[in-house]
């Protein structure tokens, strides 16, 4: 069984218990008091998230996200386009730099 250390709210006195994690952590033997959990030092938890915290910057909405339809479409045909004008330039280096070596 899992042993916790416990603070007495009232008479402020920590002392362990032994008890199931479902189990009721029970009063102070010494006055009755309610008892508070105590981490000691160096059981902290390890993740301290700070800023803006991951879920903001993972699970993030898109513009893309917002678009209706007709955008999207709009969208995704420009960045084809974008696609197909890079491809022709690529096209045209390799040509020139296969000249280039080749001499012709």
């Amino acid at each position: 069984m899992p042993r916790y250390d416990y603070r007495c709210m009232d008479c402020k006195k920590i002392f362990e218990v032994t008890h199931g994690m479902n189990d009721d952590r029970g009063v102070c033997g010494n006055c009755g008091g309610e008892l508070s959990r105590v981490f000691p030092p160096g059981t902290a938890p390890r993740s301290i998230f700070k800023g803006t915290g991951f879920h903001s910057t993972d699970y993030k909405e898109t513009n893309y996200d917002r678009m209706n339809h007709q955008q999207k479409e709009d969208y995704e045909k420009s960045q084809a386009d974008k696609y197909d004008a890079n491809a022709e330039k690529e096209d045209e280096v390799y040509k020139q730099n296969l000249k280039d070596i080749t001499g012709q």
